[in-house]
């Protein structure tokens, strides 16, 4: 038999901090996870007015929110991009995702709140940004050009997924016209090299296995062609099965 759960056991089990309030915006009911994520005991809540668990600065501006809600009650689900903070007793203030419901009871109107707290997501997102800088900093200040390109079909003619480098000094042509141009830098190589680097890239993709590429690209602001040396590692998404190619 599956087991008896009452809504009571299920609502103390909920991982998200769940805050019922009335029209009032006095606290009636809290789970167990409000209690850990605030601090508070659930008899130091019930009652309260719900502004004890918001930022001093913010309080005016949710007073405004409380009244228009009560005058059109909808549902608001989470990840609605509002930038939403709480207080916990002991003052320390920390990013939140709410959803709102409304509750019609004998006793009027109720507002659930489900919260959500943000801290550890907001601390990776911060460490992925850094990250990302740094990347991008140290690509930006190489010698070499590096870039990412899909090998669907023609593997010369794949979509330029990321590029870094001093393409400018090069081709004549910054990055970003490499990932508005999907075709751009399969055009600056001269025609007489395109037979022998489309059957050399075949045999890498086939075998699967890193390589050298030797061509003549077009430097657009000199009117010129000049050599370079293209190392390229096949690499495919196991996710999509596609193939890219990985150069520089």
């Amino acid at each position: 038999m599956p087991p008896q759960l009452t809504l009571a056991q299920v609502f103390e089990s909920l991982p998200d901090a769940v805050v019922c309030v009335d029209q009032h915006a006095r606290i009636v009911v809290v789970n167990a996870q409000a209690e850990r994520m605030f601090g508070y005991h659930r008899d130091e809540l019930l009652g309260q007015p719900l502004a004890l668990l918001i930022p001093e600065d913010a309080r005016d501006r949710h007073a405004q929110h409380h009244e228009r809600y009560y005058r059109r009650p909808v549902a608001r689900p989470m990840g609605v991009g509002l930038d939403l903070r709480a207080r916990r007793k002991d003052g320390s203030v920390f990013p939140v995702d709410i959803s709102l419901s409304p509750l019609y009871t004998d006793d009027g109107l109720i507002v659930v709140s489900a919260i959500r707290d943000l801290t550890e997501q907001r601390r990776v997102q911060a460490e992925l940004r850094e990250r990302e800088e740094w990347h991008r900093l140290l690509l930006n200040n190489i010698h070499d050009v590096v870039y990412l390109m899909s090998a669907r079909g023609d593997p010369l003619r794949g979509q330029v997924l990321a590029v870094y480098g001093p393409t400018q000094a090069i081709t004549g042509h910054p990055p970003e016209d490499f990932l508005q141009d999907p075709e751009l830098w399969f055009r600056l190589i001269h025609p007489d090299d395109l037979p022998q680097i489309r059957a050399h890239t075949e045999r890498l993709l086939a075998r699967r296995a890193p390589g050298t590429r030797v061509y003549r690209i077009h430097n657009a602001k000199r009117g010129e062609y000049r050599w370079v040396e293209d190392r390229v590692v096949p690499r495919l998404d196991a996710a999509t099965g596609t193939w890219s190619l990985f150069g520089g």
